[in-house]
């Protein structure tokens, strides 16, 4: 099925921000569990490089891992909301056919960065009266461009 929406240019993707990533999605362990230490802030701090952030969004390319990307953010320290944050978590929502939850989240980031670049994609699919089905399929586009690069 392809997908129409516009993709963010290919990025490399540091090799510890993959690895941190790979730990927090371990579908094994509670995200609640894994944030708990210095992961959170951690994993914030990493979800600024466009790469990682989109690496993360591909989780919830599936209906499995989009419930983890939506638990393990909301693990997050709460206090601590970033547009990148806020923006998988408005992916997510879709991905998971809760359009509520992802346009709650969608209006946080475009309060503080209208132009930031999931925003574009998720306008995109809402657009075209996208179903959860193809936003998972964005996401696994999303990993798909990180993987070619």
């Amino acid at each position: 099925m392809p997908v129409t929406a516009t993709l963010m240019p290919a990025k490399t993707l540091d090799s510890g921000h993959r690895e941190l990533i790979d730990q927090l999605m371990n579908p094994v362990a509670p995200a609640w569990f894994l944030t708990a230490g210095d992961e959170g802030p951690t994993l914030l701090a990493a979800l600024e490089d466009d790469a990682a952030r989109d690496y993360l969004a591909s989780g919830c390319g599936t209906v499995d891992g989009a419930w983890r990307v939506f638990d393990l953010l909301n693990a997050v320290e709460r206090d601590t909301e970033t547009p990148a944050r806020e923006a998988v978590l408005s992916l997510a929502g879709y991905a998971l056919n809760m359009p509520e939850i992802g346009a709650f989240y969608l209006g946080q980031v475009q309060d503080v960065d209208p132009k930031h670049p999931m925003v574009e994609l998720i306008l995109t699919e809402l657009d075209r009266n996208a179903d959860a089905h193809f936003f998972r399929s964005a996401a696994r586009a999303l990993g798909a461009r990180i993987e070619a690069a």
